[in-house]
């Protein structure tokens, strides 16, 4: 018979578990979270499902939850994965973990820490709402129109560092692993999202042999244009013929049975790969005819994703669960860069192979949407993505470092705009998501939505410099605009209309009156029935104007 422990051993047994197992660099933000009284005090009492898959890394999740005094239940359901010494151990230090839905239906819980939505089948009803992990449970909580608040930790920018760099780093320490494979083979890709772009950034030494497919037509134009062998998924022949002559087909896109859309027989004695949440190869293929049974393939190893990947995105998933407890469902701006400049100091800033750590640098900025930059404290800039160079007009980031903003495309105007938000920063206070105009290289004007921090130093917590981002809004602002023209032009024609109704109301009641007037002069016993139909319609007339005037929201159409 298992032993049964207090909540305060349990929380020792995870501690020496994580000390023999991990260093504490790995997980610089989830002990800061331990520290954390705020955190702790917000969860305390509060009775909360973790619903995760159960690893190592798992672990630190439930540490940590323990400790702020929260009634913890764990579950791995509806196809997550567990690895089953973890499951044995965390029996060993008295923690159930619940496999069976059926166990938690209609549990009254506070809080769900989620994962792929597994416990959307248990039918909960969180008071405080559900903060959820993956882009496909997020998609699933949104077509179950659910009706508690949903936090979606792959709605921040946090959540690349995990699919781009911490699954892809998992994939190629499985992929090594695999006996007797070609030194240069041929590779599929299926998916170029977030995991699948970071596969093909790993991958990429290969690039000549590398082929991709997406159902994004957009992005298979751009990948096109930076020279990547790709196809949309529409063009089907092309993709078989491609599959034929390949030696690996990886899936990345999150769609369930995708592969038994194709001919089986085109992928006899090749390597099928599954890199996404659900079985995307689908009842044409067995399990054993997949890599680790169609289970992502870096859930074969002990660490799926390393620690220091998963560590701002458990950060970000419990802090999420605070946030809906204070009745937040979002994450600011300021917040997400705050964390990811915490992660990057304790991760990659201490690293001594600068080249290693400018490579990672400058791959996490380019995979970030709209524009990145940043200045020291003389507003100087420093760095920024290649998508921030070609909007100034500049070849390279050589061109740019030393600069200001005088110096570069925009107007003087904007330039005196822009430092002066700057200067704000450096002060202390941070800039979201302001409307500003800008200039590009070629003169056209556009509409940017800009957000600024300071940088600060993290021992003196001076501010030593700014960091910036802004995403083009043209488009919305122009199609605002017009919205707007548009609504005046109805409401004016509605006044019109109004007014003109009016006035026929009106003059059908004083006709109304002066025929009255002119029946009583009709005489005649002949003329009574006459007399009676013509009055029964002017009082029916009459009765209908009453109504009207009465009424704001007549139209012609009532007469």
């Amino acid at each position: 018979m298992l032993k049964k422990y207090t909540t305060e051993e349990k929380i020792q047994l995870l501690k020496a578990n994580r000390l023999n197992k991990f260093d504490e660099s790995e997980y610089g933000l989830l002990q800061l979270l331990m520290e954390n009284k705020e955190f702790k005090s917000t969860l305390q009492n509060k009775k909360v499902l973790l619903n995760a898959h159960i690893t190592e890394t798992t672990l630190l999740q439930i540490e940590i939850i323990l400790r702020t005094g929260a009634f913890l239940e764990i579950s791995c359901i509806n196809g997550l994965n567990s690895h089953q010494d973890v499951e044995e151990k965390l029996a060993s230090y008295d923690i159930k973990v619940i496999k069976n839905k059926n166990e938690i239906k209609g549990r009254d819980y506070d809080l769900c820490l989620d994962c792929c939505a597994g416990s959307l089948g248990a039918n909960l009803n969180p008071k405080y709402g559900v903060s959820e992990l993956t882009q496909s449970g997020v998609s699933a909580f949104k077509k179950a129109k659910i009706s508690y608040p949903l936090f979606s930790v792959d709605d921040t920018y946090i959540k690349k560092i995990e699919t781009y760099f911490g699954t892809s780093d998992g994939f190629i320490r499985a992929y090594k692993k695999i006996k007797n494979k070609k030194v240069e083979p041929k590779i599929i890709i299926f998916g170029l999202g977030k995991v699948g772009s970071g596969i093909f950034n790993v991958l990429k030494s290969n690039k000549k042999n590398i082929f991709c497919v997406d159902a994004c037509k957009y992005l298979v134009e751009e990948k096109l244009s930076e020279g990547v062998q790709i196809l949309h998924e529409s063009e089907f022949s092309k993709i078989q013929d491609i599959m034929a002559s390949s030696d690996v087909i990886i899936t990345c896109t999150g769609v369930e049975n995708l592969m038994s859309r194709y001919d089986k027989n085109l992928m006899n004695d090749k390597l099928l790969i599954n890199m996404g949440a659900s079985d995307e190869w689908g009842h044409k293929f067995k399990n054993e005819e997949v890599l680790n049974n169609k289970k992502s393939l870096n859930f074969s190893l002990e660490y799926p994703t390393s620690l220091k990947f998963l560590d701002p995105i458990f950060y970000t998933q419990l802090i999420g669960a605070k946030n809906l407890v204070n009745n937040i469902n979002f994450l600011s701006l300021e917040n997400q860069i705050e964390i990811i400049m915490i992660w990057l100091k304790k991760n990659w800033f201490h690293n001594n192979d600068s080249d290693k750590k400018n490579d990672f640098l400058n791959s996490l900025i380019s995979i970030f949407p709209g524009n990145i930059y940043w200045k020291n404290k003389d507003l100087r800039y420093e760095g920024a993505n290649p998508s921030f160079i070609e909007q100034a007009g500049l070849d390279s980031i050589d061109d740019l470092v030393g600069k200001t903003d005088y110096d570069l495309a925009w107007t003087k105007e904007e330039s005196d705009t822009y430092r002066y938000h700057d200067m704000l920063a450096l002060e202390g206070l941070n800039i979201s998501n302001r409307v500003e105009k800008q200039h590009n290289s070629k003169g056209d004007e556009s509409y940017v939505l800009a957000s600024k921090v300071g940088i600060r130093k993290e021992e003196t917590k001076a501010v030593v410099g700014v960091l910036g981002m802004y995403q083009d809004i043209t488009d919305i602002i122009v199609l605002k605009d017009d919205l707007e023209k548009k609504v005046k032009q109805l409401k004016r024609r509605a006044d019109y209309y109004q007014t003109h109704t009016k006035n026929i109301i009106n003059t059908i009641f004083e006709a109304s009156k002066l025929g009255i007037n002119e029946i009583i002069k009709i005489e005649g016993d002949e003329n009574l029935d006459l007399k009676e139909s013509i009055l029964k319609k002017i009082i029916d007339i009459n009765q209908l104007s009453e109504g009207l005037k009465k009424r704001k929201d007549y139209s012609l159409v009532d007469l």
